[in-house]
Formats: C-alpha cells, structure tokens, sequence
C-alpha cells in the first residue's frame, strides 16, 4: 500500500516539465528586470550628464541677459544720478555767481562811497578856500581903494607919485590874489572832475552788474545744460545698447529654450521605445518589467529648466539669491562666473549696484 502510495505521489512526466518551465521564466524574468534596472540608471546618468550640457548652454544665455540687465539698471541709476547731480551743481553755481557778484557789488559801493567823500571834502575845502579868498581879496581891494584915493586927492606931484607907486603895489597885490585864485579853482575842478568822472564809471559799472547778474547766471547754467545733456545722452545710448543686447539674449535663449526641449523630446521618444521593447520582451514569459528612465528623464529636465529660469527671474531680486543653487543637478554659482565677476566690480560695490 505504502508503495501504491509513493508511487501515486511521484509527478508525471508532464507535470515536471510545466516546473522546469516555471522556474526557467522566473530565472528570466529576475534578470530581466535586473538588466532594465541597470539600464535605467546608466539611463538615468546619461540623462544627467546631457541635462548638464543643455542646462549649461542655457545659462550661458542667461548669463549675458543678466549682466545686461544690470547695465541697463546701472545706466538708467546713473542718469537719475546726474539729474540730482545737475541739481546739486545748478544750486550751488547760482549761489556762487550770487556771492561773487555781492563781492563786486560791495567793493564798488564801498569804492564809490570812498569817491562820495572825496568830492565831499573836495568842496568843502573849496569854500573854504573861497572864504578865505574872498575875505583876503577884499582887504587888498580896500587897501587898494584906500591907496587910490589918496593919490587922487594928493596936491603935489611928488606925493602923488609916491602915492601912485604904493597903488600899483595894491593893485599888483589884488591881481596876485585873482592869480592865484584862479590857479586853485583849475586845480580844485580838475580833482573834483576826475573824482565826478570815477563815480560815474563805478555808478555804471554797478548798474551793469545788477543787470549782468541773470545774464551771467544764465550763461552759466547754459553750459552746465550742455554738460549734462551730453552725459545723460551717453547714458541714454548706454541703456538702449544695454536693452537692445538684453532683447537679444533674451531671444536667443528662448531659443536656446525651444532647441534643448526639442533635444529633450526626441531624447524621451527614443528611451520611450527602449522601455516599450524591454516590456515587451517580458511578455512570453509572462514577466512584467517596470522602467521608469523616460519619467525620471522628464522630471530631472523639469528640475534643470525650473533652476534656469529661477536664475533667469529671481537672480536680481536680492542678493542672498543671486549665487545659490536653485536645484541640486548642476553648479549654478560656477556657470555664472562671469556674472559674479561683473557683480564683484569695484565700481558696482562703491556705488551700490549689488
């Protein structure tokens, strides 16, 4: 009985061959899936490495867009700070003609108050001199008159001779007195004229002032306006250029953009179809085989475009953000080097660019 049993339990000839079967597609299918796990992550670091590339051939896009950016801010802040500049220099050259031209005015006042007295005095000495003349010139006369009424009344000839000489010595004196008189009156009105002459020339020259004053103001501030419309024209043409390049990389790095996402599409088809052929090779031996490079693929390109235009858009928005990685997939503070080397400029860091 124990035989019919043991010989009852021993499988069929069919039965072991279904095993053998069995365990041979099991065996198959582990490698399989061991194979397309190996593929997905050689997949996957091929997919890293080209990601990298394309990322960096973007960010040297964004790299140029971004130093122009900033010229552009630079040269819009510079022309803001020459109009205060203007401003500042227009104040301060209307206050220095001011006090230049209080200066002149003072000294000429003072100058043509000094001449003020000097006629003053000039006339006032001079009637003195005629006081003193006058009362001089009448006691000759009268001494004179005296002399020649004693000659006309003299009886003798000899007494009227004598009488004679002392009048002509009393006329000589009057005349001398004229003579003299006169010759101070030509001095006096000499010094009086040319002291007249100086404050008419220093009356005109205030008058001149006062109205010279607006022309001499204006004419300065016409330079400074000529000055500064030539620096903010430079200016100016330095933030067209700056935008005009900015347009350009900006347009050359969406198109940067459309080029590595088409690089990016073509490169998922074909890990797309690898992926299809590997599922389909598990299916006679009824093997599912999972791969999942294509979605890892999409998802580390998503990464590496999300940190380029983070860079793209929050870069200048302040400076913690300006250097920090924004993903894990590539340097980002390396490939902008020379945006931080533009940032790092003397100029940039004294006046406040950063």
């Amino acid at each position: 009985m124990k035989k019919l049993e043991d010989k009852l339990n021993q499988p069929l000839p069919q039965e072991v061959k279904i095993r053998d079967l069995t365990n041979r597609n099991a065996a198959i299918c582990g490698e399989m899936r061991t194979a397309s796990t190996r593929y997905d992550q050689k997949v996957f670091e091929s997919t890293k490495s080209k990601h990298e590339t394309w990322g960096t051939e973007m960010m040297s896009k964004i790299t140029d867009w971004l130093i122009q950016e900033d010229k552009a801010a630079i040269a819009a802040g510079k022309k803001v700070r020459l109009q205060k500049e203007q401003q500042e220099e227009e104040t301060e050259t209307k206050k220095k003609i001011g006090e230049q031209l209080d200066r002149e005015i003072k000294r000429y006042e003072s100058q043509l108050k000094s001449i003020e007295g000097n006629i003053e005095e000039i006339q006032l000495h001079w009637e003195l001199v005629e006081t003193q003349t006058n009362a001089k010139r009448k006691e000759a006369i009268d001494e004179r008159d005296l002399a020649k009424s004693k000659r006309d009344t003299s009886r003798t000839d000899s007494i009227r001779q004598i009488l004679e000489k002392e009048f002509q010595l009393k006329e000589q004196v009057v005349k001398n007195i004229d003579a003299e008189f006169k010759k101070k009156r030509e001095v006096n009105d000499a010094r009086l004229s040319t002291e007249k002459a100086n404050r008419q020339k220093l009356v005109e020259q205030l008058n001149k002032l006062r109205v010279d004053g607006p022309t001499r103001e204006r004419e300065a501030l016409a330079k400074l306006k000529v000055k500064y419309d030539a620096l903010q024209k430079a200016a100016n043409d330095e933030e067209a250029a700056a935008r005009s390049r900015q347009k350009l990389a900006g347009e050359s790095y969406s198109a940067s953009v459309k080029t590595h996402d088409k690089l990016q599409d073509d490169f998922r088809k074909t890990i797309e179809s690898e992926e299809v052929r590997i599922r389909n090779a598990g299916t006679p031996v009824n093997c599912y085989v999972g791969a999942s490079a294509s979605g890892k693929a999409n998802s580390n390109w998503s990464s590496v475009v999300s940190c380029v235009n983070n860079v793209k858009t929050y870069a200048k928005k302040s400076a913690s953000h300006v250097f920090n990685s924004y993903c894990n997939t590539f340097n980002v503070k390396k490939i902008l080097a020379a945006v931080q080397e533009f940032f790092s400029r003397p100029f940039l860091v004294k006046t406040g660019r950063l």
